[in-house]
């Protein structure tokens, strides 16, 4: 990033692939755009013939977006990101919801939906519930849905209950990964950050800290929660089941972000750089024909098993 006065460029010089890394290098543009008034554009270039990937750009765009309406700066891309945007991305409301399906993924196309309050997130959540067990082996059905819809659920809940404006936002991507299938959903709100609401909630609560607890950490623990009469299993339930089937998840919020890979989950502050809001990113692998998805009523929560055909 260069900044000279009203103007800030924003070179991309290598691949891109939607993951932490690319989610803090992007942060860097939050705070200087806070502290500096006089910025009107931001102009976006690549070197070169790199790669980005679909999420990734849609992504930006949702940035660009969010400048545009808080701040009234306008984005300036090169014709040949202009030209990927358009013809990767179809901006929808709520209501026009619909789920790609995987004849259409290769073609490159990204539904990218402005959510409003929390009724309007109640079909997105079927669709994306049902996307994943029309992709998945699972052992009773029923609790196995019923489980997705309140997990997933609520990261939804979660976005309209902390956004004061009351818009938000939803994509996700199908990608083939070292010969496999994934599935990739990013839920988006420029509200309170989770760092802001732990620390409100601290306040008015009395509550005295032994130790400098990261915000995020404090907020994915089973039973914490920030809302009145919620109890708080959203995130810690969600990780949970990502845990159990090896997947994925990226929370970023203020200037801390979570990651979560089958080998390892950790918590960082952000040096530089920080979000207005918060995103929820999770992963999971489809078509896994090597292990079922079945209930786990004991822990209340979804895990794979490896596939037998004595347990048939």
């Amino acid at each position: 990033m260069n900044y000279n006065g009203g103007l800030l460029g924003v070179i991309i010089d290598e691949n891109i692939n939607f993951n932490s890394r690319f989610l803090k290098e992007v942060s860097r543009i939050f705070p200087i755009v806070d502290k500096n008034d006089e910025i009107t554009q931001i102009v976006i270039t690549q070197l070169g013939s790199i790669y980005i990937d679909n999420i990734s750009l849609t992504y930006l765009y949702n940035i660009c977006a969010y400048f545009y309406k808080k701040k009234g700066i306008k984005c300036m891309v090169q014709k040949i990101l202009y030209n990927r945007i358009d013809n990767t991305i179809k901006s929808y409301d709520a209501d026009k919801y619909n789920f790609i399906e995987m004849n259409e993924i290769y073609v490159g196309k990204i539904n990218y939906y402005t959510l409003y309050g929390e009724n309007e997130f109640t079909h997105v959540v079927k669709g994306i519930t049902d996307y994943i067990l029309s992709k998945s082996i699972v052992h009773k059905k029923n609790k196995i849905e019923e489980f997705l819809k309140t997990t997933i659920g609520e990261i939804f809940s979660n976005a309209s209950y902390h956004n004061q404006i009351k818009e938000y936002y939803f994509f996700q991507d199908s990608s083939l990964i070292e010969g496999e299938i994934y599935l990739t959903v990013n839920v988006i709100d420029y509200g309170n950050t989770i760092i802001a609401n732990v620390n409100k909630y601290f306040k008015e609560n009395n509550i005295v800290e032994k130790t400098r607890e990261k915000r995020i950490d404090w907020a994915i623990k089973q039973g914490n929660t920030t809302r009145i009469g919620s109890g708080g299993y959203g995130l810690s339930t969600l990780i949970q089941y990502l845990k159990n089937v090896n997947g994925k998840l990226i929370i970023l919020s203020g200037n801390e972000i979570y990651e979560l890979s089958p080998k390892s989950a950790n918590t960082t502050n952000l040096e530089n750089a920080s979000f207005p809001g918060t995103i929820v990113s999770f992963t999971v692998h489809l078509y896994d024909l090597d292990n079922y998805l079945e209930y786990d009523t004991d822990r209340n929560t979804i895990q794979t098993r490896s596939i037998n055909l004595n347990d048939i």
